[in-house]
């Protein structure tokens, strides 16, 4: 997405009590730098479920953090390692779980970077829910591509933090609800 989730996450007072960071893996020398090796990038492709996994440990680890997430795909109109645009690999660990997609989505170039971003938040709300990772009061309103996301504070989540979730088809109105 380059670097669309984290401009998502920043947008926020205080951000930095609970996002630590983020790497752009665009090229592969970025990839190797973050920890995987190169044979295995040769055999298993920069854009995979496998490549995707790695990344989220190693973000994990680089930043010891709670959670890595990281997302690999192709959003232009060429494909790439036999990927057809609009294939989405995305991943989320707490270092023993891990919670992995794989997808494809329509829409430009941009389209597709504004819905991996709604479907990578959508991921840390099912893997923090599956592991019941929440106490939540509603905070505030987002929008991303026109999909209505909801930002949740979280109580007990790395000393505070924030959650968002998607409402579905009627979120206008069940954010009336919740407010």
């Amino acid at each position: 997405t380059g670097g669309k989730i984290a401009d998502e996450i920043t947008n926020f007072d205080n951000s930095s009590k609970y996002f630590l960071g983020s790497l752009i893996a665009y090229d592969k020398n970025v990839k190797i730098f973050s920890g995987l090796d190169s044979k295995f990038l040769h055999e298993k492709g920069t854009v995979s479920a496998s490549t995707t996994k790695n990344l989220a440990k190693n973000a994990k680890n680089i930043f010891n953090s709670d959670l890595g997430l990281a997302i690999t795909g192709v959003a232009g109109n060429k494909a790439i390692e036999k990927h057809e645009s609009g294939t989405l690999f995305l991943s989320i660990t707490d270092g023993e779980k891990f919670l992995n997609k794989e997808m494809i989505i329509s829409g430009d170039r941009i389209q597709i970077k504004n819905r991996a971003v709604f479907l990578a938040f959508a991921l840390i709300n099912e893997f923090m829910l599956k592991n019941d990772w929440y106490k939540m009061t509603i905070h505030k309103k987002i929008t991303v591509d026109s999909n209505h996301l909801y930002l949740f504070p979280l109580a007990d989540f790395a000393g505070g933090g924030y959650l968002m979730i998607d409402a579905g088809p009627n979120s206008d109105q069940a954010f009336d609800k919740l407010n």
